[in-house]
């Protein structure tokens, strides 16, 4: 019984000092991979969030790096170095510890641009808009040169998904934290 109580112990104190193991009440930043294209336009990269889950706003996100890219033309739109600035509302996106969405049927915007060019993405409800076409997502890039808009979008759309580890790989990883658990404790006795 004394080396199972060890055993937990020490098990406790691998996941506390890996990081593998946080306490409920504090959150952890959330990387999103962001991916949405139409027509030929794309736009890559990542957001990350302060981790909070349900409805997040500017306040909740902490840094962008995107890459809009109109098949001619592309830039980045990036929090560090910053070269941009982010313009939304609060409770403007639908964040889970694995998506990221935007609901196109509720009115409000979010706007990534860099100024005084425009480069610029833009997702938007039904009754705003950065050039008045409700519920799409627009890019420009190159001084307006080439705008594609979508606006066939309606409801929640998921731009973004963090990439999970396989189960098998934290399953491995658990086995291997016990085995040097355990030939410790083996050693000691």
């Amino acid at each position: 019984m004394k080396s199972i109580n060890h055993i937990c112990r020490w098990l406790t104190l691998s996941l506390l000092m890996s990081g593998l193991w946080v306490a409920p009440s504090q959150a952890m930043p959330i990387t999103y991979n962001i991916f949405d294209d139409f027509g030929t336009a794309t736009i890559t990269g990542t957001i990350t969030t302060d981790g909070s889950t349900g409805a997040i706003g500017n306040g909740n996100i902490s840094d962008w790096n995107l890459l809009l890219d109109d098949g001619t033309f592309s830039f980045s739109l990036t929090k560090s170095p910053l070269n941009s600035g982010l313009f939304s509302g609060n409770g403007v996106f639908q964040a889970s510890l694995t998506t990221l969405s935007f609901d196109h049927s509720i009115n409000h915007i979010f706007l990534i641009r860099d100024a005084p060019v425009d480069n610029f993405w833009c997702l938007e409800g039904p009754n705003n808009g950065c050039f008045g076409n409700p519920s799409s997502s627009n890019i420009s890039v190159g001084f307006r040169a080439n705008q594609y808009i979508n606006t066939g979008r309606t409801g929640l759309h998921v731009y973004g998904a963090v990439s999970v580890p396989e189960p098998t790989s934290l399953a491995l990883l658990a086995l291997g934290l016990f085995g040097v658990g355990f030939t410790r404790i083996r050693r000691k006795h």
